[in-house]
């Protein structure tokens, strides 16, 4: 679930989890904050919904389970994955050594590039035509991201598709879930108070690929 923070605090507890029902109100509660080596420069929150006895964190927007960075550009001082597909249009290959260290690597911006393209349906024609359908784009646009070669013609590929969705994170995060990147996203939100889903009622739960075989041994995302 997608929450607000302020000063590395959640600032609102949901008022509903996942899992609600209307014969079953929910009951949530902040349970306690989980520490991260990488991503968001806080810890995260982890509520509980005492009428469905499950938990879940709350991530901080931009982020998703395992990432190490945000997914498109903002307050997050490591790199973004957007950040890495647009220098990598641009031609700016990032450093493979650097005296002194460095945030932005070689081995990283490939491996941002890649995961990018698993979210955006390089892994299967299938998955791909579910997205562009959903997202309303044109499948040209995803097909260019599956079959590119070399670093410079994925990330054009990439921002060409970042674009179309006008940097978007709701639309991103939809993408992903339709792809299998990661499972089916919410949001929070504070005003009206209510729990939006990011995947639309009318796809149902068939559209959310399973991510049981991607998360048999938990990979950072990044």
């Amino acid at each position: 679930m997608i929450g607000e923070y302020a000063a590395g605090s959640l600032v609102e507890v949901p008022g509903e989890c996942p899992w609600r029902e209307p014969t079953a109100p929910c009951d949530v509660v902040q349970h306690g904050l989980r520490d991260r080596k990488t991503g968001p420069e806080h810890a995260l929150a982890v509520c509980r919904c005492h009428a469905h006895g499950l938990c879940f964190s709350v991530y901080p927007a931009g982020f998703v389970p395992y990432a190490r960075r945000a997914l498109l550009d903002g307050s997050a001082s490591a790199p973004s994955y957007a950040q890495a597909a647009e220098d990598a249009a641009a031609g700016v290959a990032w450093p493979r050594s650097a005296s002194g260290g460095s945030d932005r690597w070689w081995t990283t911006q490939r491996r941002l590039l890649r995961r990018l393209c698993e979210v955006l349906g390089a892994d299967g024609t299938t998955l791909r035509d579910r997205a562009a359908i959903a997202l309303g784009l044109p499948l040209r646009l995803l097909a260019d991201v599956a079959g590119t070669v070399g670093y410079r013609a994925r990330g054009r590929a990439v921002v060409a598709v970042l674009d179309a969705l006008g940097d978007d994170l709701d639309r991103l995060l939809l993408a992903g879930a339709l792809t299998g990147a990661w499972g089916r996203p919410w949001r929070w939100q504070r005003s009206p108070p209510r729990l939006v889903p990011l995947v639309p009622a009318h796809l149902g739960d068939a559209a959310i690929p399973s991510t049981t075989s991607k998360r048999r041994i938990p990979p950072p995302f990044s």
